[in-house]
């Protein structure tokens, strides 16, 4: 794959960080997220030319190896792509747009009944979830995710980054089905955060490390097949 990741992700990434840690300048500040954003979805999402990392790393991507785990991690591509959209809606609509979540409309298209991030799913339902996902439909859903995170980007200000959550709008992860009695905690994690924390982890650095082993799935299998 061309995009390296390492070199051409992390020094934005770190710049950010950087820019966050006392914020005067939101012009850069966006500039760098919509860079670092753009390279986690469809080039479609923020109407570029070539293609984005993540084009690149589902380029590939079939249902032959969707659903399988060649790697030593204990994930599939299935798993990694429906956390990091799960995780993004969640945390973009409910906490920073605090508005309906994209998965309203998607959770009768998607193909299963699951509805909170997986994070604490046994390796069966790893692979059960896998089995009832559209594909094509799971990469629709985080395309309109990212849309709508871009459009918060868009309109993002100095005086937003500080905002806290109010308790009301960390209990609907709850009451929305995001997280189940086993992952309680990711309410309380992404409840002290502050929008600038959301913005570093999960909406950027999380999704480029779920993607970077989504790559490393697909160049596994598809070594292992030259090989046979």
């Amino acid at each position: 794959m061309a995009y390296n990741s390492k070199e051409h992700w992390i020094p934005h990434f770190k710049n950010l960080q950087l820019l966050l840690k006392k914020p005067t300048d939101i012009e850069n500040i966006r500039t760098e997220l919509q860079y670092l954003h753009s390279q986690l979805h469809q080039r479609e999402v923020y109407g570029l030319e070539s293609p984005t990392y993540y084009d690149e790393v589902i380029s590939d991507l079939n249902q032959n190896n969707f659903n399988i785990c060649p790697t030593a991690k204990n994930m599939t591509s299935a798993w990694d792509l429906w956390h990091i959209t799960r995780i993004e809606d969640l945390t973009t609509s409910i906490l920073l747009c605090r508005n309906r979540q994209k998965f309203d409309e998607f959770r009768y298209k998607l193909g299963t009944d699951v509805t909170d991030t997986g994070n604490a799913m046994t390796d069966e339902e790893i692979f059960r979830l896998g089995s009832e996902l559209s594909i094509e439909n799971l990469l629709l859903y985080r395309k309109e995710v990212g849309k709508k995170t871009k459009m918060f980007i868009e309109q993002l200000t100095i005086e937003e980054l500080s905002r806290r959550f109010l308790n009301d709008e960390v209990c609907r992860i709850k009451n929305e089905g995001g997280v189940i009695p086993q992952t309680l905690w990711l309410m309380d994690y992404w409840g002290k955060k502050t929008v600038s924390g959301i913005i570093t982890m999960p909406m950027t650095k999380h999704q480029i490390i779920h993607l970077n082993d989504v790559r490393d799935i697909i160049l596994k299998y598809k070594k292992n097949r030259k090989r046979s």
